[in-house]
């Protein structure tokens, strides 16, 4: 009991994404409500997609996201916009995009195939501001995901599938075929 009540001291006291790596480190179970219902019984790097998503909600620098997608030779300030370099982000801290960069202009969705089935983890892309955000939960007509580039924080915003624009699969980043 000692173990959990600290770790709920540290996301007091650091917020969610605190609690969330330590719990994660110790094993401990978290309580209802704080990951999507149904999150644990993902396949492995599914609910790592997740898990890291939800980790890093709250107020956030894009400058941790773009360091980290942007290829080693890009020179220049950091894009304004960063919903589609935290998703990225997110996908590569996962471990399942390793090699992947963010390629200014055009993103990185174009080198996944889209779906009408999606799932956790996968990417949703809105017409309105090309905007990119992580599935972390499909509930029949509705999606919630994590957005990153919501005025200096990454959400956690539930919506209709029908606002989503195109569904962009992981697929092929599970089986390494990306």
């Amino acid at each position: 009991m000692r173990g959990k009540t600290l770790l709920w001291l540290v996301g007091l006291e650091f917020g969610l994404s605190a609690l969330l790596v330590a719990a994660a480190r110790r094993g401990v179970v978290l309580p209802p409500g704080l990951l999507p219902e149904g999150w644990e019984t993902l396949p492995g790097p599914r609910a790592r997609v997740v898990s890291v998503a939800m980790a890093e909600v709250g107020p956030q620098d894009s400058a941790k996201y773009w360091a980290g997608v942007l290829p080693a030779t890009y020179r220049g300030e950091y894009p304004t916009d960063w919903c589609g370099g935290f998703a990225l982000w997110v996908l590569k801290q996962a471990g399942l995009a390793p090699n992947m960069v963010w390629e200014v202009g055009r993103g990185f969705c174009y080198k996944l195939p889209q779906t009408t089935a999606p799932e956790p983890g996968d990417i949703a892309y809105f017409q309105t501001n090309q905007h990119q955000a992580v599935i972390v939960e499909v509930d029949g007509p509705s999606i919630t995901t994590v957005d990153g580039n919501q005025r200096g924080f990454v959400r956690v915003i539930k919506r209709p599938r029908g606002a989503v624009t195109a569904f962009y699969s992981i697929g092929p980043l599970l089986s390494g075929s990306v």
